[in-house]
């Protein structure tokens, strides 16, 4: 048996209300060799590619003969065998000119890049995958996962982080100042931030440095905007919410919902 951990929830005030046993989910033991596996798994990148029959849409017929007193023969003419298309004939003359290879005006690319190995064929049991998922969701309870992944996370701090679901009701200015209360000095890790990046890459089109900061977690039921955070729900929370970049540890505050909904996604109906 593991042992149980422990919320804590803060009100409208930004104090804490009161301490609530968290599911069974949020103990189960953090593999972070698991949680690289399946996130590298899920890994995609945008494939692209020449046309397959660019550079070939004409009537070149093929590698012409350079035998002796043949029909359409090249020999004694002292041009080389690569394919090539007739633009003018003279009686048993012709005037031929390079076509289909590299090496030829308009012909195709000699080795353009193939589709199939831009695409991600990477296969992941589903029990690996789920655990991988319990395992992150798990992590953000653990201060000193959260600590490697942001070097500025002051101990002080008590995951996990839970809030009342009264509190999505407001504002988003009041939430923030809720989240200031609850988080104190590391309110600065919890927003996002835009950077300008230093050096050459400003002029390549990456100009600006984000920060993720923190990610509130809502129940399938609630509505939240506010651009200052990023937010999902229990229902479409994923991989990729929790452990960017294959790392777990980031700082997430639930709703009181929210709790409820990922215990019975993840068949704990009868937790309390």
């Amino acid at each position: 048996m593991t042992n149980k951990i422990k919320g804590y929830v803060f009100g409208k005030s930004g104090e804490l209300v009161k301490e609530m046993e968290m599911p069974e989910l949020f103990s189960t033991p953090i593999r972070e060799d698991i949680i690289l596996k399946v996130y590298l798994s899920q890994l995609t990148k945008q494939p692209y590619a020449p046309e397959l029959y660019a550079g070939m849409k004409y009537s070149a017929s093929g590698i012409i003969s350079h035998q002796r007193r043949k029909w359409k023969t090249a020999y004694g003419i002292g041009i080389s065998r690569i394919p090539r298309k007739i633009m003018m004939r003279r009686g048993s003359r012709f005037s031929w000119i390079g076509a289909t290879v590299a090496s030829t005006r308009g012909g195709r690319r000699a080795h353009p890049p193939k589709i199939l190995a831009h695409l991600n064929f990477k296969k992941i049991n589903k029990k690996e995958k789920s655990l991988a998922l319990k395992s992150a969701i798990a992590s953000t309870s653990s201060i000193s996962c959260a600590q490697k992944k942001y070097l500025r996370l002051n101990d002080k701090l008590r995951l996990p982080l839970i809030i009342s679901s009264e509190v999505i009701t407001l504002r988003p200015q009041e939430i923030k100042s809720i989240l200031v209360k609850i988080l104190g000095e590391n309110y600065k890790i919890a927003e996002k931030e835009n950077r300008t990046r230093a050096g050459k890459g400003k002029a390549r089109g990456r100009k600006n440095k984000k920060s993720r900061g923190i990610l509130i977690v809502i129940g399938n039921n609630e509505k939240l905007k506010c651009k200052n955070f990023d937010i999902t729900n229990a229902k479409n929370i994923s991989l990729y919410d929790i452990a960017s970049g294959g790392v777990p540890g980031r700082l997430t505050i639930y709703t009181e919902n929210s709790i409820k909904d990922l215990a019975e996604r993840f068949g704990e109906k009868k937790w309390n």
